[in-house]
């Protein structure tokens, strides 16, 4: 047996633990095998990514370098197109090839680039530079297309030191024609030019924010900023290509009134019409058909055109102005400051009572006709110095009242039909369409259409003087003055503005209106009348939200509230005269102003202005809840929960506050 056993190798005993794979055995042990392995590989793993990081940021850090000189080329071709020129240097070029460079980075990058840009949070400065190189090409292309628009409608003219400037033929306008077939050709280039500048603005905001490069939000401000403006200003040049070919005859002859206003006799849309014309436009051309004076015997009822279709918002001051007693008449019933429903009216008096048809309207003051006289000299009998675009404001609305009774009444119809080659042969043409953009923005000049389409348009580019009602609070504060003098041009308006906002989002608003009459002693008739002198009684109107409730005014009592357009309407008189300023004060309040928004509470100011010789002062004060933060106030001053800002009313505007 035990021999057996031997040759077996199975006697019996202990033998101990059998042999097992590496890493078996006690937990504790293998764990502490295990570790450094895992650690290493961590550890290669975080350098890896690290270094892998790095050098994607170092290329984006490159780009973003160099794609960088991309942006005074835009600034400088964006700067010279807008006043028409096509700048030296052809920043054109440089802003594409650095954009190509740019691109050419970004596509032919190391795979480092790619892989990081694909992790989240790490990749944001790689998304962040591929979002802006592809904002700059688009930004690029779009300024090539408006290049090329420029030299298409001035030709050498858009060149620096070309004629722009000088009077000589330019290819949009030429032997005091316009040339609606270049403008209307105009069209597809500028739907691609909004195409591109939206593609842009969408990979601006797209672009995430990097943490610790602060810079990168400011330059994403600016440029969304940028390129908002860009996307309206594009919008609104393809609208006047629109409009402007049919305003102007290109499917046949238009026929339009023009009436000539006088912001020393102050009314709602600028001033009384002191002279009026009809105007023929066929094709780009301008003809001048008749014109005088309102005052010209025949040329309207004195008291008024009967039987005339009047809209409603105007028929409400006729009824309602009773000292004096206010007509349906073309020459100094426009109180109402939305032009189209005075366009309308003038057009329906005419159409009733003299049996003319026109297919459009056209509204300008003095400051206007400045706009449009350039290098013209204007000189007619019944004044003896020459008028200019340096004196016609001061000539028009002062000096021509000191004339002889005789020659102020000659004035007006010599005027109209002096300074009508300045109208129909603009000289220079490329500034003095610059003016003209001004005078539009400023309402000095106004247009209105019968056409419907058209219209639409001349709405959607603030042209037409209407009543625009946005968002949140509201102010129009609009002065008729209701005794016949010329005390206007020597009057000035100061609004004070204040609004506290209340926790529920409703307002309490106190509006005050102050006329200061500074009419020097002496003054001839009519600047200052036998019956009333120099007083300056004014009906002054404030125009707020639909839904606001009037809670005190001084004057108590005045013309009754009423609605135009979605807005409330309140009116007192003032008297002011030398030495003795008038005012009025609305207090009333409105809910519901305060608007919830992603990025806070957002109080809203829409104000819109009354177009005078004598700009309104504008001062608003919005005193907002206790503990109030505000976020964002582009333009006020802001110290605690107060804002404020001052200004002069020129021009429409909207202002906002988050908090």
């Amino acid at each position: 047996m035990s021999d057996t056993l031997e040759a077996t190798g199975t006697e019996d005993r202990d033998e101990g633990p059998p042999l097992l794979p590496f890493g078996a055995g006690n937990p504790q042990r293998r764990r502490r095998r295990i570790w450094p392995f895992v650690l290493g590989g961590v550890f290669l793993l975080v350098v890896g990514l690290a270094a892998t990081v790095a050098d994607a940021y170092a290329q984006s850090y490159r780009i973003y370098r160099d794609a960088r000189t991309i942006i005074p080329d835009l600034d400088q071709a964006r700067a010279s197109l807008s006043r028409g020129f096509v700048p030296s240097g052809d920043p054109f070029r440089g802003a594409s090839d650095a954009a190509a460079r740019a691109r050419r980075a970004v596509d032919g990058a190391r795979l480092t680039f790619r892989v990081t840009g694909a992790l989240p949070f790490l990749g944001r400065p790689v998304r962040a530079v591929r979002l802006g190189v592809a904002a700059a090409e688009e930004e690029a292309r779009a300024a090539t297309i408006m290049r090329d628009m420029v030299r298409a409608a001035l030709g050498p003219a858009a060149q620096p030191g070309g004629s722009a400037s000088s009077g000589r033929p330019i290819p949009i306008f030429h032997d005091g024609t316009i040339d609606l077939k270049l403008v209307e050709s105009f069209a597809p280039s500028l739907q691609s030019l909004i195409d591109h500048l939206r593609a842009g603005d969408r990979f601006i905001r797209a672009i995430p924010r990097v943490p610790f490069f602060h810079q990168l939000d400011r330059l994403k401000a600016e440029g969304l900023g940028q390129s908002a403006q860009a996307i309206k200003l594009a919008n609104d040049a393809l609208a006047a290509v629109r409009v402007l070919p049919s305003f102007l005859g290109a499917d046949g002859s238009k026929t339009y009134y023009l009436g000539l206003e006088n912001n020393a006799d102050q009314r709602a849309t600028g001033g009384d019409v002191l002279a009026w014309a009809f105007i023929r436009v066929n094709r780009g051309r301008l003809e001048l058909l008749d014109g005088g004076g309102s005052s010209r015997r025949g040329f309207e009822p004195l008291y008024g055109f009967k039987g005339a279709s009047l809209p409603p918002d105007y028929a409400w001051y006729v009824d309602h102005i009773d000292e004096p007693k206010a007509f349906p008449r073309l020459s100094n019933s426009n109180y109402t400051p939305d032009f189209p429903v005075v366009a309308r009216a003038w057009a329906a008096m005419l159409d009733t009572g003299k049996r003319i048809h026109v297919d459009g309207v056209v509204a300008l003051d003095p400051i206007a006709v400045s706009a449009l006289l350039g290098r013209h000299v204007v000189r007619i009998p019944a004044y003896s110095k020459p008028i200019t675009a340096a004196n016609v404001v001061t000539v028009v609305e002062n000096d021509q009242y000191r004339l002889t009774q005789q020659q102020q009444s000659a004035f007006p119809g010599e005027l109209i039909l002096a300074a009508w080659p300045a109208v129909a042969d603009p000289d220079p043409f490329l500034p003095t369409v610059h003016r003209l953009g001004q005078a539009l923005r400023e309402k000095h000049l106004l247009l209105w259409s019968a056409d419907e389409k058209e219209q639409q348009l001349l709405t959607q580019l603030r042209w037409d003087g209407g009543l625009r009602r946005e968002p949140g609070d509201y102010l129009y504060q609009v002065d008729n003055k209701l005794r016949a003098n010329k005390v206007d041009f020597y009057t000035s308006t100061s609004i004070a503005y204040d609004v506290t906002v209340l926790r529920s989002g409703a307002i309490r608003a106190t509006c005050t209106v102050t006329l200061t009459n500074r009419t020097p002693p002496g003054q001839p008739e009519p600047i200052v009348w036998r019956s009333v002198g120099a007083l300056n009684r004014a009906l002054i109107s404030v125009y707020v939200p639909e839904n606001a409730t009037l809670v005190s005014a001084v004057p108590a009592t005045g013309l009754p509230d009423h609605q135009e357009a979605g807005s409330q309407v309140f009116i007192r008189v003032a008297d002011a005269s030398p030495g003795h300023p008038g005012s009025v004060r609305f207090t009333y309040t409105v809910p519901n102003v305060v608007q919830s928004t992603s990025q806070g509470r957002l109080y809203q100011l829409t104000v819109q202005h009354q177009p005078m010789v004598n700009p309104a002062q504008l001062t608003v004060r919005v005193t907002l809840p206790v503990g109030t933060t505000v976020t964002s106030a582009p333009g006020w001053i802001v110290r605690g929960n107060l804002a404020t800002f001052r200004t002069v009313l020129t021009t429409d505007f909207v202002r906002r506050i988050v908090f």
